[in-house]
């Protein structure tokens, strides 16, 4: 996957819990930073991320 979508499910490549994409910014300077949103039991939590961290979360496929 060479871009993320919101709504993607998305992960830090060192590991750590399963995040949504919430949105993507293209900057020149800085590069690509991706929006994501997670739940930590009842805690809402947000982060701007580097595009380079993230991995697309693997899901297991139904048979």
């Amino acid at each position: 996957m060479n871009e993320f979508q919101p709504g993607d499910v998305v992960c830090l490549k060192s590991g750590g819990p399963d995040m949504t994409v919430e949105s993507v910014q293209a900057d020149q300077i800085n590069g690509t930073s991706v929006t994501c949103i997670w739940f930590v039991e009842q805690t809402l939590y947000r982060a701007s991320l580097p595009f380079s961290a993230l991995v697309g979360a693997m899901w297991p496929i139904a048979a």
